[in-house]
């Protein structure tokens, strides 16, 4: 019985060692957990802006898995959405790793299926610059693009003419063919987020010429949720309104613009009308 006894216990230590040893090999190896990767590669593909995941590596030091991957995306996407893209890549990561150490390289590139605006807001992202109010027609054999390029208002015409002139070129190489590219140049919207809500003098006065300019629009009802707001010198509108479901958006955003012109006419130091219109029997939109 003793040396029965003894070869169970050796056998006992014989296979604690080799489960050690394993252990210990596959932490010096940066071996990472077994399926992590296959598990990894599901997860990270089900993000709607993935394209592809390449070079996806994982390894364990320690307690600590390593997790570093590349990712194809649209070079069409939003410079906000790429950065919320990183984030949520990394939630879905740690999701399956808790404690994992994430590295990610998020590579743009062109789709075949890609859009002329698309290509054109790509190329503007490339070079650093917001585009907006992108226009492009067809005339004959020729194609016309014009947009408005915001710029730092400190540039001088000179630099900011410069920069412009350099997004134009490069559209009219990225694009090919018979191009008429047009920018205009806008100052860039003040950083300055400071602002107060505008005084019940200022708001009465605001309100008041807000329903004198929508009273003749007789699709656009309902005004509310009406705020005004200071920044320096500048007022800003906001207000909600409602339309019938089954007008289309091109006759709404026509009301909206009449609104906005008036009011901008009304009042100088006005900057901006935020107008957010909703469907007649929807519930209100929450602020």
């Amino acid at each position: 019985m003793d040396a029965i006894a003894a070869l169970l216990v050796s056998g006992l230590i014989f296979w604690m060692g080799i489960q050690l040893s394993r252990d210990s090999v596959s932490v010096l190896l940066d071996r990472a957990p077994i399926g992590a990767t296959t598990l990894l590669r599901e997860t990270l593909m089900k993000e709607p802006s993935v394209l592809a995941v390449d070079s996806l590596r994982v390894r364990q030091v320690g307690s600590v898995p390593y997790v570093s991957f590349n990712v194809l995306i649209p070079r069409s996407l939003a410079t906000s959405a790429i950065s919320d893209l990183n984030q949520k890549l990394k939630s879905r990561v740690q999701a399956v790793l808790p404690s994992a150490d994430v590295s990610i390289s998020l590579e743009p590139i062109a789709l075949i299926d890609e859009t002329v605006q698309q290509k054109i807001l790509a190329i503007a992202t490339q070079h650093g610059l917001s585009i907006h109010h992108l226009v492009v027609q067809d005339i004959d054999d020729k194609r016309a693009v014009s947009f408005d390029v915001e710029m730092l208002p400190s540039l001088t015409l000179g630099l900011a003419h410069e920069k412009a002139t350099e997004l134009e070129n490069a559209i009219r190489t990225g694009l090919g063919g018979e191009l008429e590219v047009e920018s205009h140049i806008e100052p860039k919207p003040n950083d300055d987020l400071a602002s107060t809500q505008a005084s019940p003098l200022v708001f009465a006065k605001v309100s008041r010429l807000l329903m004198a300019a929508t009273r003749k629009e007789k699709h656009l009802s309902d005004v509310h949720n009406i705020r005004v707001r200071s920044m320096g010198k500048s007022l800003y509108l906001h207000y909600h309104c409602r339309f019938a479901p089954s007008l289309s958006l091109e006759l709404c955003h026509s009301v909206l613009d009449r609104v906005e012109a008036k009011m901008m006419a009304a009042i100088p130091h006005l900057k901006r009308v935020v107008a957010h219109a909703e469907p007649v029997g929807g519930a209100q939109h929450k602020l």
